[in-house]
């Protein structure tokens, strides 16, 4: 009886082990296959990022163009407007409406 319990033990930690290796061995294959496409991608992305610095530059420039030829005078003009308003309305003695 002892024997027939001695087997399994023995056999049961031979599984183990067995099964302890092959997922050794698939995580090593994780790793290298994972190193490879990392490769590849830094391979991909590297002539990106000049591409993506220049139309960074390209938006900032754009956005400071549009605020100095439309935004600054549409606010300078809104409020002049709103300066007149309120000229007419301190000269002719109209309360603002509270």
């Amino acid at each position: 009886m002892l024997d027939v319990v001695a087997w399994v033990g023995i056999i049961a930690i031979i599984f183990v082990a067995l099964t302890q290796i092959i997922l050794l061995i698939g995580l090593i294959l994780i790793v290298f296959k994972l190193r490879a496409m990392l490769g590849d991608l830094q391979a991909k992305i590297g002539p990106l990022l000049p591409t993506a610095q220049e139309t960074t530059t390209t938006v900032r420039g754009t956005t400071d163009f549009v605020a100095t030829t439309a935004v600054r005078p549409l606010i300078r003009m809104l409020a002049i407007a709103a300066a007149v308003q309120r000229f007419f309305q301190v000269l002719f003695g109209v309360r603002r409406s509270s």
